[in-house]
């Protein structure tokens, strides 16, 4: 009766061990199956297969945006992930390695292994890094859109583009013999426009639609947000009096500002907002005046 048990138990732990050894060739296989996908669609072959897809065809100014304030929101939320990718960012910069945008980071052995300062300065840095940039693609997302839309306003109707070039005799000149530069003039008036200059805006909208795209209250909202983005990207983030005045900041003049997450978000969703309200009434206004 002995002998059948070990017999049996030693046929049991057999079955076992040739299944468990099939197992681990099946994770091998499909690791490497992994690995190979990985290899063929990297980010950077995704991103190239994508940008040169959108390049075929005409973007229009709100589509640009969408794609735009998507980057924006994709850093934001990357700042709430901060403790996971803390760490990652950590191994690969960590001890000033040569190979730290390698494929494969070199692990170190300790967060402690360099010290724990330099580990705690990555992770203070990254989270300026999430944050900050995701306003800075935010802000930059609106300057795009309303150079873009207001190209594409005059490009549209050719008595807005006479009305906005009535002083400049040669461009009128030269629309009057019938050629069609509609395009090349709607850019040169474009180019001359500080679009980051939220004051020109309004004057240059009001010019060919009769309205001043921004309401106060988005004005205001507007004016905080590019101020925020000025401090940061020409100010290294050092508070001054005119970012107080603007803002009615919270930190003191020469302080060095942060933002918290919630603060870039609300940011990001009242651009959006902001946007697609204008989109919204420059497309009614523009389907009016195709039927006039």
């Amino acid at each position: 009766m002995s002998k059948k048990k070990d017999s049996s138990s030693a046929v049991g732990d057999a079955i076992e061990k040739k299944e468990d050894i099939k197992a681990e060739e099946v994770r091998k296989n499909k690791i490497e199956l992994l690995k190979k996908f990985n290899e063929l669609f990297k980010a950077e072959t995704w991103a190239k297969n994508w940008a040169e897809s959108m390049s075929n065809e005409e973007l229009t100014p709100i589509t640009n945006f969408e794609i735009n304030i998507m980057m924006a929101k994709i850093l934001a939320a990357s700042a709430l992930e901060i403790m996971e990718i803390w760490p990652k960012v950590y191994d690969r910069i960590a001890g000033n390695n040569e190979d730290w945008f390698g494929e494969e980071p070199k692990l170190s052995e300790s967060k402690l292994e360099t010290g724990f300062g330099d580990f705690a300065d990555i992770g203070f840095i990254s989270y300026f890094a999430y944050t900050e940039q995701a306003l800075v693609s935010a802000v930059s997302a609106v300057e795009i859109y309303l150079k873009d839309r207001f190209i594409y306003s005059l490009k549209l109707d050719q008595r807005r583009l006479r009305r906005f070039s009535e002083k400049q005799v040669k461009i009128k000149q030269l629309m009057d013999i019938g050629q069609d530069i509609s395009g090349i003039v709607a850019e040169l008036i474009a180019e001359g426009i500080p679009f980051q200059k939220l004051d020109a805006v309004q004057d240059a909208y009001n010019k060919i639609y009769g309205f001043e795209p921004f309401s106060d209250e988005e004005l205001e909202k507007l004016v905080r947000i590019f101020e925020t983005r000025h401090l940061i990207v020409h100010k290294a983030g050092i508070a001054d009096k005119k970012f107080i005045s603007i803002t009615e900041s919270k930190f003191d003049i020469g302080n060095r500002i942060y933002l918290e997450r919630k603060e870039v978000v609300e940011m990001i969703n009242d651009i959006k907002s902001i946007i697609t309200n204008l989109e919204s009434k420059l497309t009614e206004r523009d389907t009016k005046r195709r039927n006039e």
